[in-house]
């Protein structure tokens, strides 16, 4: 993948990516908000991007689901 949201939205707190359909799929994790202040980012704390061959596909957790993760 190509990275081109990273350099404008910065560094995802996660990330993962994976093949579905012969087609690279990869998750990236933005800490949105904060439910616990102890220095760590839990996914429940983040929104997500997901991006299928470099494209963007959708941002919340129902597309994620979607994709049986």
């Amino acid at each position: 993948m190509k990275n081109l949201w990273v350099p404008r939205l910065g560094a995802p707190a996660d990330s993962e990516a994976f093949e579905l359909h012969d087609k690279e799929v990869r998750v990236l994790f933005y800490r949105t908000e904060r439910n616990k202040s102890d220095g760590a980012t839990s996914r429940d704390e983040t929104t997500l991007l997901v991006f299928r061959n470099d494209r963007l596909a959708g941002w919340c957790s129902s597309v994620y689901q979607a994709l049986g993760h």
